[in-house]
């Protein structure tokens, strides 16, 4: 294990300009994972020890970026980027943990992204990531594999990149997220929207009728990204609310559809559909970060 470490720690310099950032484009938005390709050697993964954790590659911390919500069972992990490391869960079977998503979603808990771990079918001489379509669309959204391959070692984690409709409110650019009308109903956090002013991005989130507007998480940049993960400053969180629409159901909604988008007296409003729900979120318009 001690060996395995070190190759991992103290890989040859020359790779620093070696970072591979296999991407991944769902309906115009990107998912990407930046990672030191650090070499094998005569290592592998099951030299790492059940319960523990590994950097995911060498020299600085691995980012997943992500411009589009990756859904994992339960979890999801909002847009925004984060330093990305590898559990190994159990014996057969491991995880790539988001550092920080809790934050991104004003919850407890990173979201993870579970997979199991077997033989590959060749070796690799350098630690490759990839990522893979997983089948087609369902409502809008992308099933994928995420594909972490060390020597003879290989994982392969199932999510999801979720659906997506463009549209404008006054002064903003902005994203519905088509989430299943099921996920609102768990009241779950869930990234519903993201906002976009110049280089400002904010994450429309919601969770049991609370709504609040949090800024996208940025990786740690201090000692290679292995710094501290802070959240969003407090008072760049807006707190919002929910309301009921007096509308009629023609029929449920299977996933999230926005029927109307404005802005009056400093707030923006959002009347949405799910499934047998007609509500409205509306939040304070943030301020440009300073």
């Amino acid at each position: 294990m001690q060996r395995l470490l070190l190759v991992l720690l103290f890989a040859p310099s020359v790779l620093l300009a070696q970072r591979p950032t296999p991407t991944f484009e769902h309906g115009k938005r990107a998912a990407t994972i930046e990672y030191g390709a650090v070499p094998v050697g005569k290592h592998s993964l099951g030299e790492l020890p059940v319960g523990e954790t590994w950097r995911l590659g060498n020299n600085e911390a691995s980012v997943i970026r992500l411009a589009v919500p990756l859904l994992a069972g339960d979890a999801v992990i909002a847009p925004g980027a984060y330093r990305l490391s590898f559990l190994h869960a159990a014996e057969m079977a491991g995880a790539l943990m988001a550092a920080g998503s809790g934050h991104a979603l004003d919850a407890t808990g990173d979201g993870r992204i579970d997979g199991k771990l077997g033989v590959a079918k060749k070796p690799t001489k350098n630690l490759a990531i990839e990522w893979r379509k997983n089948g087609a669309l369902a409502a809008g959204s992308q099933p994928v594999h995420i594909v972490v391959q060390f020597g003879p070692d290989e994982w392969v984690g199932e999510a999801t990149l979720v659906g997506n409709k463009p549209f404008t409110v006054p002064g903003w650019k902005a994203v519905l997220w088509q989430f299943a009308a099921a996920r609102l109903e768990s009241g779950l956090p869930t990234p519903v929207a993201t906002l976009t002013r110049g280089d400002d991005n904010w994450n429309l989130v919601v969770a049991k009728g609370d709504v609040k507007l949090i800024p996208w998480m940025s990786a740690p940049t201090e000692q290679f990204g292995f710094g501290e993960v802070k959240g969003p400053a407090a008072d760049r969180v807006a707190a919002g609310r929910e309301g009921k629409l007096e509308m009629k159901v023609d029929a449920p909604m299977p996933v999230l559809e926005l029927l109307s988008a404005k802005k009056q007296k400093g707030e923006l409003v959002f009347d949405v559909g799910y499934g047998t729900e007609r509500v409205s979120w509306t939040v304070p318009e943030p301020k440009p970060a300073k």
